[in-house]
């Protein structure tokens, strides 16, 4: 009776561990993910952000600047992620022979 009692606590203590250990690798992965996987969004934001700061981009006359992407276009989610509205995204020629997304005619009404 003693030594089942026994028995069930280090089972308990085991699956304890053993559930924390897994939510720490879990969570270890996700920071990690984020962390390495992050950079085309971190130049957008770069990105944009040079383009908001009136000394470098002020003059509402100038034709549009386009952000070009390559063959890892994929990685890049959205041109809604360049603020600026005179930025748009545009696509390098590569070795992807599909169609690519495209922005909406821009119309005026």
């Amino acid at each position: 009776s003693n030594r089942e009692a026994n028995r069930r606590t280090l089972g308990g203590v085991f699956l304890h561990a053993g559930l924390t250990l897994s939510a720490l690798l879990s969570a270890s992965r996700c920071i990690a993910m984020v962390q390495n996987y992050a950079a085309p969004l971190r130049a957008y934001t770069t990105v944009s952000d040079v383009f908001s700061d009136p000394r470098n981009f002020n003059n509402n006359k100038a034709a549009p600047a386009h952000v070009c992407v390559g063959k890892e276009w994929y990685r890049f989610p959205s041109h809604y992620l360049l603020e600026h509205p005179k930025l748009r995204l545009a696509y390098l020629k590569s070795g992807f022979g599909g169609q690519l997304p495209q922005p909406f005619l821009e119309v005026e009404g």
